[in-house]
């Protein structure tokens, strides 16, 4: 409840002028992890929603614009058979 509730009312990065966006940008590029513009934590599921549609790609494929986003870890989850004589 604590750790939701935090992330429930986290606050929103306004993009308009691009400066946010360029802060984040060299932040990921200098590998600075402790920036005012990125906070990291662990879960198992993340769920993003917005007020206005934001654009989404997956692997640099274009999916589309969405309110909600749900992303969860699926451990162990895909099953791969091959032949015995590869095994």
């Amino acid at each position: 409840e604590g750790a939701e509730q935090k992330l429930r009312n986290f606050p929103s990065t306004s993009t308009e002028d691009g400066l946010d966006l360029n802060n984040i940008i060299m932040a990921l590029v200098d590998k600075r992890v402790k920036s005012e513009h990125i906070h990291t934590y662990k879960t198992s599921e993340l769920i993003v929603e917005s007020g206005k549609p934001l654009a989404w790609s997956l692997d640099g494929e274009f999916g589309g614009e969405h309110l909600k986003a749900v992303i969860s870890n699926e451990q162990q989850v895909l099953q791969i058979r091959i032949p015995q004589e590869y095994a």
